[in-house]
């Protein structure tokens, strides 16, 4: 969901997301949004901004639920519930395979 927050919150603009969308994270220095899908084990990157636009998709671990992102290095980390994993991405070296 992407809402204007001035003058009013107001909801403008919906994004969907299959398989339950649950963590989300933001890198402010890349304007990317990340969210976690843990019934389609997958992790979305969107544009962040008005009008979120899809990036990329990525597997995941099993029941991704955690998303963080570290801004200085880009890098996004993932937690999978089912078989206690954290996932180490670099996104931008996984879009230019």
């Amino acid at each position: 969901l992407v809402y204007h927050l001035r003058p009013r919150l107001e909801l403008i603009r919906r994004y969907p997301l299959p398989g339950s969308p649950y963590g989300i994270a933001i890198d402010n220095r890349r304007h990317r949004i990340f969210v976690t899908q843990p019934a389609r084990n997958q992790l979305t990157e969107l544009i962040a901004g008005g009008r979120p636009s899809l990036v990329a998709r990525y597997a995941t671990a099993r029941q991704p639920n955690t998303v963080a992102v570290d801004e200085a290095s880009g890098r996004v980390f993932v937690t999978g519930k089912v078989d206690g994993v954290l996932q180490l991405l670099d996104p931008e070296r996984e879009r230019t395979r």
